[in-house]
């Protein structure tokens, strides 16, 4: 019972910053491409759409990392750091774990899709907006932060997986020592 406790409370800590380091990913997540903000004409068009794609998927992840940030406040409550878990604690660490496994999937897919789409944009007119450009501007994609992405979503997915099944395991393990002592006690 020991060692699934001490597993506990490790997932318990690593759930916490894994979700911090997520809200912390969909808040800087645009950083990188605030260069391709506030293109109108019909020659930047594709920045344009990618931009507003990029916005779109950033703003549904802060969303799913939010659910990330309130479920730290959750763990704290039902004091999962030191108490065997109940069925009700349980189920909602699953349920948050749901939500977040998703916002993982998701996260993969669209990484995927928004990569490619970032290789077919046409970035040779940015100096017709952006007076600091010359005409001999070679814009240099920046795939680090889906990288990042990825490994992030990672983290979460096996977070996600994780914590709630060791929350289980106590839980049963519990019950079950409860169950042979109270079959010693007869």
């Amino acid at each position: 019972m020991k060692n699934i406790f001490k597993l506990q409370r490790i997932c318990f800590y690593l759930f916490i910053v894994i979700m911090v380091v997520n809200f912390i990913f969909s808040l800087s997540f645009m950083t990188d491409y605030d260069d391709l903000f506030g293109f109108e004409l019909e020659a930047n068009k594709s920045i344009k759409i990618f931009h507003d794609n990029m916005q779109a998927f950033n703003k549904v992840i802060f969303y799913l990392s939010l659910v990330g940030a309130i479920a730290i406040a959750v763990v704290f409550i039902l004091e999962l750091n030191h108490k065997v878990p109940d069925r009700f604690a349980i189920i909602v660490i699953s349920a948050i774990a749901l939500v977040l496994a998703f916002q993982a999937i998701y996260s993969f897919i669209k990484f995927g899709s928004l990569m490619n789409e970032y290789k077919n944009v046409n970035f040779s007119y940015m100096w017709l907006e952006n007076s600091k450009l010359d005409a001999d501007y070679v814009y240099e994609p920046k795939h680090l932060i889906f990288y990042l992405g990825y490994v992030v979503n990672a983290l979460v997915l096996l977070i996600s997986i994780a914590f709630p099944s060791v929350l289980l395991i106590s839980h049963k393990d519990y019950i079950k020592q409860g169950k042979e002592e109270a079959v010693l006690n007869a």
